[in-house]
């Protein structure tokens, strides 16, 4: 499983466990990850939350609220993840696979975040205005447009030779790799507006 994660979403877990730690937490909540997400890639958390119309200090601070009441732990006692952030892990998964990437991103692990409705970092997350389907398009448009950058171009779909079709927020031309008459499936690849 840990093979699919990139190295920023490994980076993620890694930072969840060092906070709880930090903090001498006996387990790694679904706080910890959404801190260690903050903590991994800012930038773009950032300005994922902006364009949802939060703000990603006020997010840091209730979880770090959260975290502070958790009862602590004995030191040097390494703290496990919680079924909630295994969870949030799962559900990361089946998000990149639903989207059909092959790899785990930070932004699949705030989508599980979001998700996974009884744990704290989602009542966080949806107090301050996150909206699963509205995360998913946001996410969804910026991985299209990083797939498409970085060279990801053929995908199958259905549709006519010639045609253009829209594919994760990007325009594709619609190229028949079989006998016209007969094919029922595409390569695609981004059309040069």
């Amino acid at each position: 499983m840990w093979q699919r994660f990139t190295e920023n979403a490994r980076r993620v877990i890694l930072l969840a466990q060092e906070e709880a730690g930090r903090t001498h937490s006996m387990h790694v909540d679904t706080e910890h990850l959404l801190l260690g997400a903050l903590l991994v890639d800012e930038e773009h958390i950032t300005q994922l939350f902006h364009t949802l119309g939060i703000e990603a200090q006020s997010v840091r601070l209730e979880a770090m609220r959260a975290i502070a009441e958790y009862p602590k732990g004995e030191q040097g006692v390494e703290p496990r993840l919680t079924s909630f952030a295994k969870r949030v892990l799962e559900l990361a998964c089946d998000e990149a696979g639903r989207h059909r990437h092959s790899a785990i991103e930070v932004d699949h692990l705030l989508i599980g975040l979001v998700r996974e409705e009884r744990s704290m970092a989602s009542r966080i997350l949806r107090d301050k205005g996150a909206e699963l389907e509205k995360l998913r398009a946001i996410v969804g448009k910026a991985m299209g447009q990083d797939i498409a950058s970085r060279g990801w171009r053929r995908t199958l779909v259905v549709g006519s030779s010639g045609t253009t079709r829209r594919f994760m927020g990007r325009d594709y031309r619609v190229r028949c790799f079989g006998p016209q008459e007969s094919a029922t499936r595409f390569v695609v690849t981004p059309r040069q507006l």
